[in-house]
């Protein structure tokens, strides 16, 4: 019994990392993988280390558009070419296709209207995931089987938690602190000094006129005590 169980949680494992294999076997499909990959490294790391934000997650739902139109394309280009018929592996893509239409739009409405759940559904983790693990079965490079969804569904929190824990060990990025810097009382519009620009209120006579005595008191522009008329 032990035996079968391990054999079946090894082929789980080979169908789990055969989709993240599927690009060396048909080029094809690294136009839509490598922008993926991109955007979640610099994400994860150097956005989403300490949580997501609002807009982090419409970003991420932004992205997760873009490859549910990208599975929509390929899989009627595909019917339309004849490569494939009208049977139920082309009812189970343009299925997956919408419902990744429907995730992603479900991301950026919720980070729209800054719903809490946001924070969980639009980590950029779970739609690079969902995104690699589906874009082959789209492209045909691995069949739509029922072991295959299987290893999907059973190998995700695997790749949560060590995502997880890599991030933990990576050190904090210097842009969380330099990003932070204007929050933590760091000097404002208001505390700025331009060069040259000190004397404006002074000794020039540009300062805020007086209006406490109903009078407007013009400037003397630093022409000496001659009512503001120049001396020549």
């Amino acid at each position: 019994m032990a035996i079968d169980i391990v054999v079946v949680l090894i082929d789980l494992l080979g169908r789990w990392g055969s989709l993240f294999a599927a690009p060396l076997k048909d080029f094809n499909i690294l136009w839509i993988i490598i922008p993926v990959y991109i955007n979640w490294v610099f994400s994860e790391f150097y956005q989403e280390k300490k949580g997501t934000s609002f807009g982090n997650a419409i970003t991420n739902g932004a992205t997760m558009l873009w490859v549910g139109i990208d599975w929509m394309r390929t899989t009627v280009n595909a019917f339309l070419a004849g490569s494939t018929s009208f049977d139920g592996i082309f009812a189970a893509k343009v299925f997956l296709s919408l419902l990744a239409l429907t995730y992603a739009l479900v991301i950026i409405i919720a980070g729209i209207k800054t719903m809490k759940i946001e924070h969980i559904i639009g980590r950029v983790r779970l739609v690079t995931y969902f995104s690699l693990m589906l874009t082959p079965i789209i492209y045909g490079i691995v069949q739509p089987e029922f072991m295959t969804t299987i290893a999907i569904l059973l190998f995700a929190p695997v790749f949560y938690i060590v995502i997880e824990i890599i991030d933990k060990i990576m050190p904090t990025p210097k842009t969380f602190d330099e990003d932070s810097m204007p929050s933590e009382g760091g000097a404002g519009l208001g505390d700025m000094k331009i060069p040259g620009m000190d004397n404006l209120s002074g000794n020039t006579g540009f300062g805020s006129p007086d209006f406490s005595s109903g009078q407007q008191q013009m400037p003397s522009a630093g022409f000496g005590n001659t009512g503001g008329l120049p001396k020549f």
